[in-house]
């Protein structure tokens, strides 16, 4: 269920300004915008992100006790370790072999190789727009938690 926060606009456009300079001044060459994800988007993985939340949370000061990392997202364990190596060497060792079956077949043969990706468990990512959220709430909180009132 969301929660309505009355807000002036001056605190919503201070916070919004915030983020998004801080985005743009941590990955200059990022083109971003609010619904953008974090990880599956922007291609902050692993320590990455991780290092972006913890420049972001210690600049603005914000309260991150309620936020679960592996919640949302992958850890460098699960994006990189033995397991994810092995199971994508294996599938590229497959893949190679049908690619050239398909091809040489002119595509009317085509194996299924599918069930060798790698699946990962799923998690919920950032947006921006929730970062906004978090900044303008001063506590972990998702935008689709919140919704804010205009203060006249």
């Amino acid at each position: 269920m969301r929660r309505t926060s009355r807000k002036h606009y001056r605190e919503l456009r201070t916070a919004c300004e915030a983020v998004m300079s801080f985005i743009g001044s941590e990955y200059p060459n990022q083109s971003f915008q609010f619904n953008s994800k974090i990880a599956n988007e922007l291609g902050f993985w692993g320590d990455d992100n991780c290092d972006l939340l913890d420049k972001f949370t210690e600049r603005s000061q914000l309260d991150c006790s309620g936020f679960n990392y592996a919640e949302h997202f992958h850890s460098e364990a699960e994006l990189f370790g033995s397991r994810a190596s092995f199971i994508t060497l294996l599938s590229l060792i497959l893949w190679v072999p049908a690619t050239l079956i398909r091809l040489i077949s002119f595509g009317k043969l085509r194996l299924d190789i599918s069930r060798f990706d790698y699946e990962q468990r799923p998690v919920l990512d950032l947006s921006i727009k929730d970062l906004i959220t978090w900044h303008i709430e001063g506590q972990y909180c998702l935008a689709s938690q919140v919704r804010y009132q205009l203060i006249t």
